[in-house]
């Protein structure tokens, strides 16, 4: 795990945990612009679980790039790390990941070299085996 004092640690959790409340309030707002959702559905999601409004849009958008899910997803992934105690170790590698690189972005969840290999275009042999 990064070399984070535990007062930092939680102020982290608190900052994602605050990004996940808007990222979902966000999630909501969007999904109640789509035509073909009933508003009991939006009411019903509005009560889910984060996990259940999650997998409730990723069905929904599975045709669609939705930015803001992406986002709540790579949030509640930091934050089941923390559960785990993983926060601060690459999902990749394994290697920890730096304070700083946290401090920037609390939902990191791969080092800056696995992060690059991660989003090297892949050529079109990769994508199709």
């Amino acid at each position: 795990m990064a070399n984070l004092a535990s007062t930092e640690l939680e102020q982290l959790r608190q900052t994602l945990e605050m990004q996940a409340q808007q990222l979902r309030q966000l999630l909501l707002n969007e999904l109640s612009r789509e035509p073909t959702l009933a508003p009991t559905a939006l009411s019903q999601l509005a009560q889910a679980s984060d996990d259940n409004l999650v997998e409730f849009a990723l069905d929904y958008y599975a045709q669609r790039s939705n930015t803001t899910l992406r986002e709540l997803e790579r949030v509640d992934a930091a934050l089941a790390d923390m559960e785990l105690g993983l926060y601060g170790v690459c999902s990749e590698c394994e290697e920890p990941l730096t304070a700083e690189q946290l401090r920037r972005d609390p939902a990191s969840r791969r080092c800056p070299k696995c992060e690059a290999r991660h989003n090297k275009p892949r050529s079109r042999h990769q994508q199709i085996h």
